[in-house]
């Protein structure tokens, strides 16, 4: 039989296929019950394995033979099963339950077992007697007498038995079932702290429990997720998501027979994994002829700001300071990191230059005569620089070299004022040339 969500998977499959009244399972199958599932296992008509939730077994050894009689062994991979031989096997039968750790092998007995994620496993006998035995120390054994239990550690290290906490125990089957799980106690986190800072979505919560009693983890009022603590007491969550940026609300607590409630413990855990959003407010230029250059920006959060490697501001939300420059190219990187090491960065180029153009004229000469009321002017300059001529018409200018026609005057002197400015706006000396137009006067009439 079985209640909630049971799973089995045959040997040499990986598809884990639902359980049904009557589902047959053979050596080397698996089988797993999911939270608030359980399944009851008959081996033969004298034997009972009842499967708790959260628990994975695999059927390790399953046959009968004429010689021997039956040969029975359940390997417990995770989680807890209670395991119920009604009657007393022959010398050359078997039935154990094994752990990866440790095995216990009984004749006629009831007696639980509890595997959990950190490698340690419980053996609690609830009538006859079980010996139990580590697979990984030699020599490390000892006998389990009625109403005693004994732990093993994920070493294989066999501890003396002690008087088992469920003593006389309720039935199979009943919540107050769970080996050691005293009932309602309190739990104590010992890993995070509250309030402290992760960058993981995940984590890893540990801490404190009844021995071998289940513990419970609620995140930000979601669901459930619940382990079960080790023969010393110890638990471990390995994997807990966190929902949420910012405070993440954790409560832990303890369950024991019935789904007593045992006292809360609270924590909270502070996710920051996102990037904090940086801003420039100074205006960027592709050149500049000003050195120092100030940068300045603003940050989402409160970061650490590094401009080309030094620190400009600590735990501050805006920063500003001042770059020296290098003649020609520079580049400028702006590095903010928050407190939980999440950075952004930004970086451009900026060109410092801050001599002023030259003009090297090629036309007109100095005092020509024109004989049309306009001119050509043509010379050199630095490229990409504005040249003007009395201060109102730019000329064309392609790589350094500039001309274009000029309107004069139509009779007599003009003056000409070149002027050139470049991008970062340094500009020219000015550069003063004179013509004179020679235009005849028009006939008489015309």
């Amino acid at each position: 039989s079985f209640e909630g969500k049971v799973e089995y998977q045959k040997k040499m499959s990986s598809r884990w296929l639902p359980c049904a009244i009557g589902t047959v399972l053979g050596q080397d199958d698996n089988l797993r019950t999911k939270l608030n599932s359980k399944a009851e296992i008959g081996i033969d008509d004298n034997t009972t394995i009842i499967v708790e939730e959260n628990t994975i077994i695999n059927i390790n050894e399953l046959y009968k033979s004429d010689e021997q009689g039956d040969q029975s062994s359940l390997k417990l991979l995770l989680g807890k099963v209670r395991a119920k031989v009604k009657r007393v096997l022959k010398k050359t039968e078997k039935f154990e339950v094994k752990t990866p750790t440790s095995v216990a092998g009984v004749r006629g007995t009831d007696f639980s077992v509890l595997y959990n994620m950190m490698g340690e496993s419980l053996f609690s006998c609830h009538e006859g007697s079980v010996m139990v035995r580590s697979l990984v120390q030699k020599n490390q054994e000892t006998l389990v007498e009625k109403n005693m239990e004994v732990a093993v550690d994920s070493s294989g290290n066999v501890a003396e038995p002690v008087k088992n906490r469920d003593a006389g125990g309720a039935e199979s089957g009943s919540r107050s079932d769970e080996a050691g799980e005293g009932g309602g106690q309190a739990v104590t986190v010992t890993s995070p702290r509250s309030g402290e800072l992760v960058t993981r979505n995940s984590i890893v919560i540990t801490g404190k429990a009844a021995p071998g009693g289940k513990v419970n983890a609620v995140v930000n009022n979601g669901a459930r997720k619940d382990t079960l603590a080790a023969p010393n007491g110890d638990f471990v969550f390995s994997s807990i998501m966190l929902t949420k940026q910012g405070v993440n609300s954790i409560i832990i607590f303890s369950e024991g027979p019935g789904g007593i409630k045992g006292e809360e413990a609270a924590l909270e855990v502070v996710l920051d994994n996102e990037p904090p959003e940086l801003g420039i407010t100074s205006k960027i230029e592709e050149v500049t002829r000003n050195s120092p250059f100030n940068i300045s920006g603003v940050i989402s959060e409160p970061c650490s700001v590094f401009v080309n490697g030094v620190k400009a501001a600590e735990g501050k939300t805006e920063f500003s300071c001042n770059v020296d420059l290098v003649p020609f190219m520079n580049i400028i990187s702006i590095k903010c990191v928050d407190r939980a090491g999440n950075g952004s960065e930004k970086s451009f180029k900026i060109s410092f230059d801050n001599v002023a153009p030259t003009i090297q004229l090629t036309s007109p000469k100095q005092d020509e005569v024109i004989y049309e009321p306009r001119v050509y002017v043509s010379g050199k300059t630095e490229a990409g620089a504005e040249v003007t001529i009395n201060k109102i018409l730019p000329l064309e200018n392609i790589d350094g070299i500039f001309g274009g026609f000029v309107s004069l005057n139509m009779s007599g002197k003009n003056t000409l004022t070149v002027i050139a400015r470049d991008k970062a706006g340094n500009v020219s000396e000015p550069l003063y040339i004179s013509v004179f137009v020679d235009v005849p006067p028009l006939p008489p009439g015309k």
